[in-house]
């Protein structure tokens, strides 16, 4: 075990105060929403689950019963079709009113962002590159749809699962970016290489800084940390 792998389960598990803080230090919008104690309650990477990751199945960790799980679910299929993305974490927060979701995709090193679909049915294509070419309009971006499907399609997904969650389900969800420094176990990269790729990446993608769903994405950028 090595990389951002390794290093999110040993915050979960073992120095959540620190990841919840690093996250609550980059989001206002979530600062705003959450009452009460600034804490997220992990669900995964957990070590008494065997550090699972889930997949089409991590609205169960978020609904109270199996109907309203299944609902939703189901209610994304009409964008997504199934094995969407696999999350590296899932955390839940209270808010006043309404339970909120947080959903983690961690990185070690910048190599690790590159990818491109692997959907090969016609009508799966058909579905994530309408349902992207919304979350385009949602961030702003006039871009064509060749980057996030061919370079950088693992975030590009995420953002659209992001809209998805928000302002098709009514799910009040935050996408957090983890990005590990200085990693000892496979590649090390700095805060600084960081800032340059990510900086590249929302250009090629032509995300604007003034798109509304922006505010729900949180970068931190966590030294990794040996077990």
């Amino acid at each position: 075990m090595k990389g951002s792998q390794l290093h999110l389960r040993n915050y979960v598990n073992n120095h959540s105060s620190l990841l919840n803080k690093a996250i609550f230090s980059c989001s206002t919008s979530l600062l705003s929403f959450v009452r009460g104690e600034l804490n997220i309650e992990w669900k995964s990477p957990l070590m008494e689950d065997g550090y699972k990751e889930y997949q089409d199945d991590f609205l169960t960790l978020y609904f109270n019963n199996v109907n309203e799980s299944s609902k939703a679910t189901k209610d994304i299929r009409q964008y997504w079709p199934a094995k969407g993305p696999v999350w590296d974490g899932v955390g839940i927060v209270k808010g006043q009113e309404q339970t909120g979701l947080v959903l983690v995709e961690a990185k070690a090193h910048t190599g690790e962002t590159y990818s491109k679909i692997k959907a090969t049915s016609n009508e799966s294509i058909s579905k994530i590159t309408d349902t992207l070419k919304i979350a385009q309009h949602e961030f702003r971006s006039n871009s064509s749809i060749d980057p996030w499907l061919e370079e950088y399609y693992q975030l590009s997904n995420r953002l659209a699962f992001l809209h998805i969650l928000n302002d098709k389900l009514n799910i009040p969800t935050w996408l957090v970016l983890v990005n590990f420094k200085g990693d000892e176990t496979y590649i090390k990269t700095s805060k600084e290489e960081w800032l340059s790729h990510y900086s590249h990446v929302f250009e090629t993608l032509d995300i604007k800084h003034d798109s509304k769903m922006l505010s729900n994405v949180c970068m931190v950028y966590l030294p990794g940390l040996s077990v």
